[in-house]
């Protein structure tokens, strides 16, 4: 019930901020015309607000909206967007929980003539997924890559061990994610400047299933028994829950003091509670992708869709799935550190001091 109640604050909130300025609203009548959203997990903050900023969008535009979260639980957004179909919807908005679970309901979708857009998380296997909206994982990865060699002098010769916090593996962006940050550090990795004891380096093996904070708390803790000699100096997290899992096992394990201090963390999505990690020094960095953007441009696509038109996309060759190369509009993320959070989540009203300041947030943390 609480995490109905936030969402549907966050929505009102949004809808009181659209008639400043906030949504780019065409004059179209779209009534009647049903789109779809499926989430994959309501208890992301991430995801609270991309449902919420999709919502909000596509109701500016006077669309019938019907959406679903999965509680990460692929079995259930398959049946959701069942359900979706049946009702009439005539595009599916989808950030899947498991492509591949969810490929036959793509396809029924396709027979159907309903349009399918992959949202932040490409589907694969299929010729049934229509567009793709999402951000530059790949230079996500580099720029988390780029952080743990810069601050660790790797380029100037200097050494470090680090551990690999990946995400899982049924999820498309997470593989692209982690071969950006792998084409910058292998070299170091293989030239033995980056020693990592546990010698758990494939995405595989360093996978984040559901990228779940609480798995990856057990899993760093179970890492860190390979330092109890000499310290860990840096930590590739693939995003924002799995970092705050790392984060607590890094706490437990008496990390955070001028003896031990933290390791170079990484991160991306600037939730609020790693936001203030950034603030007090336990996360080095993390990754904003403005998702009021992601929000605009697939709310975009949804309108050219049902005015018959061709949807505005800018890369037609990097989103190979297996099957086609799906067409995408694709927008960049920005580094975000305790230098320049403020001009870059407070300046542009994402959050505001409030948020960040408040102890609302810190309850999505782990203890």
């Amino acid at each position: 019930m609480g995490r109905i109640f936030f969402y549907a604050v966050l929505v009102a909130a949004i809808l009181s901020l659209a008639g400043c300025g906030g949504t780019d609203v065409v004059p179209r009548d779209n009534s009647g015309t049903k789109v779809g959203v499926a989430m994959p997990a309501q208890q992301l903050l991430r995801w609270n607000r991309d449902g919420a900023y999709l919502e909000t969008e596509l109701r500016g535009r006077d669309f019938d909206v019907d959406i679903m979260f999965a509680d990460n639980d692929a079995e259930k957004q398959k049946t959701q967007l069942e359900q979706m179909i049946g009702e009439g919807c005539k595009v599916l908005v989808i950030a899947a929980v498991d492509g591949d679970v969810l490929r036959p309901v793509i396809e029924r979708a396709q027979q159907a003539g309903v349009t399918v857009i992959a949202y932040d998380r490409l589907l694969m296997g299929t010729d049934a997924v229509d567009y793709y909206a999402t951000f530059d994982s790949y230079a996500v990865g580099r720029m988390q890559a780029q952080t743990i060699v810069d601050k660790l002098g790797l380029a100037e010769g200097k050494q470090g061990t680090l551990e690999i916090a990946a995400g899982p593996m049924e999820d498309s962006n997470a593989k692209v994610l982690y071969a950006g940050a792998m084409d910058v550090l292998k070299p170091y990795i293989d030239k033995g400047q980056l020693t990592i004891r546990s010698g758990q380096r494939s995405q595989e093996q360093c996978a984040t299933p559901g990228w779940a904070t609480l798995m990856a708390k057990e899993r760093m803790a179970g890492l860190l028994k390979q330092y109890e000699t000499g310290s860990l100096d840096a930590v590739l997290a693939a995003n924002d829950s799995i970092a705050l899992g790392v984060l607590a096992a890094l706490k437990d394990a008496g990390y955070g003091s001028a003896a031990r201090p933290m390791p170079v963390l990484t991160g991306q999505d600037a939730d609020l509670p790693n936001v203030q990690a950034l603030i007090t020094g336990e996360q080095t960095m993390s990754v904003f992708k403005d998702t009021r953007l992601l929000a605009l441009e697939t709310a975009k696509m949804v309108e050219a869709i049902a005015g018959k038109q061709q949807p505005e996309i800018n890369d037609t060759q990097n989103f190979m799935n297996g099957k086609k190369v799906v067409p995408a509009h694709v927008l960049k993320g920005t580094l975000v550190d305790a230098s320049n959070y403020k001009s870059v989540l407070v300046d542009s009203g994402y959050y505001s001091t409030v948020d960040i300041d408040g102890t609302a947030s810190r309850a999505l943390g782990v203890k």
